[in-house]
């Protein structure tokens, strides 16, 4: 059994938000040259839907996929590409917001950025 000093706990950085009187969570993980951000409400904690997006030398846009939904939420992984192509990372997105107010979807990404903006080395 490895004592606790060899023990690494990987870096969470964890902030929310009000917005249109829904308390919006954020939890940033941060991995190697990559990171997962899970995006959700407080009264929903939940990994429900998971995607990736990737830089590549062969597109200015990052490839992006889903790695699985109970959901047909494609907003997600239009984030997750704008997210990998900001930071040059690779991300993992869980975003567990209902589909049906855009102008919602709106709001939480303006948070998003505004973070890594205020705590870049958090992502």
């Amino acid at each position: 059994m490895a004592d606790d000093s060899s023990l690494q706990l990987l870096p969470v950085h964890r902030f929310s938000h009000q917005i249109k009187n829904q308390s919006i969570s954020f939890q940033v993980i941060q991995l190697d040259k990559s990171f997962f951000l899970w995006v959700g409400t407080g009264e929903a904690a939940e990994l429900s839907h998971l995607c990736l997006a990737v830089q590549n030398n062969y597109q200015r846009t990052p490839i992006a996929s889903t790695l699985f939904s109970n959901s047909t939420n494609s907003y997600s992984n239009a984030l997750s590409q704008r997210l990998a192509k900001k930071t040059g990372k690779q991300v993992f997105l869980s975003y567990n917001i209902p589909a049906d107010d855009p102008d919602l979807h709106q709001d939480i990404q303006l948070r998003i950025f505004e973070e890594l903006t205020v705590a870049p080395e958090s992502f």
